[in-house]
């Protein structure tokens, strides 16, 4: 509950304006070690699904800002307990079944492929087939949703928004790998072109 509180805060971040020379609520968070505590508690409860939604929430919403985000990865070089990047990695490779944690964790994935750093380790590290494998899950909800008769309208507007949004996200992260030489070479690898034409 906590990390959601903190995570909502930091999505409602004021203006400049409004805010005046008072610290940011992400500087506060950074100050206080606050991704650390999320990402040690993520750590410790790897299998409960509603914290790892709550704590991949806030991260997202802490992580913003390209500034922030590099700072996030380049702490996690340094310091094992950040590494922002590697316990995100981890969810996906534990929790691949797991279709509406997946729809939490990829736009998390697309933000911190802004950061460099997290491209390399991304691309580095089998970023790029979890992500293919997402893709080709959430597709396969869309297609499912199409023939579904038995949700009401509004049940399968939001599942399809939820999968929708995820595809995005996942085609905008491999978008920002492929920009990378590494992240090219692990998509040829990975088949990700014959994947991609696939969808078409």
């Amino acid at each position: 509950l906590a990390m959601e509180v903190l995570g909502n805060f930091a999505s409602l971040e004021e203006e400049p304006e409004v805010q005046g020379d008072a610290p940011s609520i992400v500087t506060i968070m950074l100050k206080e070690d606050g991704p650390t505590a999320i990402i040690r508690t993520m750590q410790a409860r790897k299998m409960n699904s509603a914290i790892l939604k709550s704590g991949v929430n806030a991260l997202s919403n802490i992580a913003n800002d390209p500034e922030v985000t590099s700072s996030l990865v380049e702490g996690g070089q340094e310091d094992p307990e950040m590494d922002i990047v590697g316990i995100t990695l981890e969810i996906m490779q534990m929790h691949d079944w797991d279709e509406e944690l997946m729809q939490h964790i990829v736009p998390l994935v697309a933000t911190l492929t802004y950061a460099k750093q997290a491209v390399i380790q991304l691309a580095e590290n089998d970023g790029i087939p979890l992500l293919l494998n997402t893709l080709e899950q959430q597709m396969h909800i869309l297609q499912d949703l199409a023939d579904d008769a038995i949700m009401t309208a509004e049940e399968l507007e939001e599942k399809r928004e939820a999968a929708s949004n995820t595809v995005s996200s996942a085609m905008l992260s491999l978008t920002n790998l492929a920009a990378a030489p590494e992240g090219r070479e692990a998509f040829q690898v990975g088949d990700g072109v014959n994947i991609l034409l696939g969808f078409m």
